[in-house]
């Protein structure tokens, strides 16, 4: 199991990077803090804590923050899906808002694949 903790290292930095580069975005305040908190768990995950119920709050809050985000998703569909990846400036409202949903969709699938392992784990 150790030589495997590489992965959960490099998925713990990846998202403590996606931290830190919403330092420029108008509510660093929110995303920062979000990402790093994704980021301690694959962290927490190799060496060998694990808080599930923490887990699995987190796994729900941020479930309902993507539903938060379904009126969006739904209007982006209806415009035919432009592209989100033309230009790093959110040049129309939509386009930061579905970054956001999808960084929120990587997140929980974070969150859901850590229990997963952790059950698996623990068997």
């Amino acid at each position: 199991m150790m030589q495997k903790n590489w992965i959960h290292y490099t998925l713990a930095a990846l998202f403590f990077l996606f931290g830190l580069v919403q330092y420029n975005d108008p509510d660093f305040y929110i995303w920062m803090p979000a990402y790093f908190i994704v980021a301690s768990i694959p962290f927490a995950y190799a060496k060998y804590f694990f808080p599930e119920k923490s887990v699995i709050m987190l796994l729900v809050v941020w479930l309902i923050w993507l539903g938060s985000y379904l009126p969006e998703i739904i209007d982006w569909f209806k415009q035919g899906r432009p592209s989100i990846w033309e230009s790093m400036q959110a040049e129309s409202p939509y386009i930061e808002l579905i970054r956001e949903f999808f960084g929120l969709l990587l997140s929980a699938i974070t969150f859901a694949s850590y229990l997963i392992f952790f059950k698996k784990r623990n068997k």
